[in-house]
C-alpha cells in the first residue's frame, strides 16, 4: 500500500484512514477496502475492472489474488470510492452473475455495498456503514436541507 501513496504519506499508509493520493482522490481506508473484498468474494482467474481508480492499489491487490484486469466484460467491478448511485451503464460491462463493490452515499452516510447481477438486474446488499471518500466526479450537488 505504501507504494501507492505520495512519499509524504508513506508513514501512515496502513493506518485505518483514507489517504489523499492526487487532487481530490483518496485511497480508501484499509479496513473498508478489505471488508469490501471479503463481501465481493473474488476468485482466481476472474476478470475485473476498477472504476475511478484512486491509484493502482486496488488493481494490484486483485492481481496478487490471481484475478485478471480486463477492458471487456468483467466478473467483478470495484468503484474505488463512494458514489450517489451505481452507474446504470455498468450493467453492460458486468458479466452474468457478476458483482459490483463500492460505497453508496445515502444522505450523509456512506455504506459499503455489493451489487449482484441476475437477469440483467442488480440486487444491492449493504455491507456496513463506513467512511469512504466521495468520488467528486460522480457525485450530485447536495441540496440544502434542515
Amino acid at each position: 500500500r505504501e507504494n501507492f501513496v505520495p512519499a509524504a504519506s508513506k508513514s501512515f499508509a496502513y493506518m485505518d484512514r483514507s489517504v489523499a493520493v492526487s487532487g481530490s482522490r483518496q485511497l480508501m481506508a484499509p479496513a473498508a477496502f478489505a471488508q469490501m473484498l471479503v463481501a465481493l468474494r473474488p476468485q482466481k482467474r476472474k476478470r475485473f475492472q476498477i472504476l475511478e481508480a484512486a491509484s493502482g492499489y486496488a488493481a494490484a491487490v486483485l492481481e496478487a489474488m490471481g484475478l485478471q484486469a480486463t477492458k471487456g466484460t468483467a466478473d467483478i467491478i470495484i468503484i474505488d470510492g463512494a458514489v450517489d448511485e451505481i452507474p446504470a451503464d455498468l450493467l453492460t460491462i458486468l458479466g452474468d452473475n457478476g458483482r459490483i463493490g463500492g460505497a453508496l452515499r445515502q444522505g450523509r452516510v456512506t455504506r459499503l455495498f455489493v451489487a449482484y447481477k441476475t437477469d440483467n438486474q442488480l440486487t444491492i446488499d449493504i455491507v456496513k456503514d463506513v467512511d469512504v471518500p466521495i468520488i467528486s466526479t460522480m457525485s450530485k450537488a447536495e441540496a440544502f436541507s434542515f
